[in-house]
């Protein structure tokens, strides 16, 4: 899957500060990338920032929130 940068920077800057909800980073997918969320290409990327730890579901909250200096190691 290639994605420009910009774009993927974009994506962990929103989930900086407040957290996006799940409608927030459908828009985000459809409007950068033409993705649906359900899309094999979605479901990889998340699966891949998810895995380092990059972005994460809050329990608490639903929100998807960004977890840069948390990074997993393999």
């Amino acid at each position: 899957m290639g994605l420009e940068s910009s774009s993927l920077r974009k994506l962990l800057k929103n989930g900086l500060r407040r957290g996006m909800t799940e409608e927030q980073v459908r828009a985000f997918f459809l409007e950068t990338w033409l993705l649906d969320l359900e899309s094999s290409e979605a479901v990889q990327l998340f699966g891949v920032l998810e895995t380092r730890g990059w972005l994460t579901q809050s329990a608490e909250t639903g929100l998807w929130k960004t977890h840069l200096g948390s990074s997993k190691s393999f």
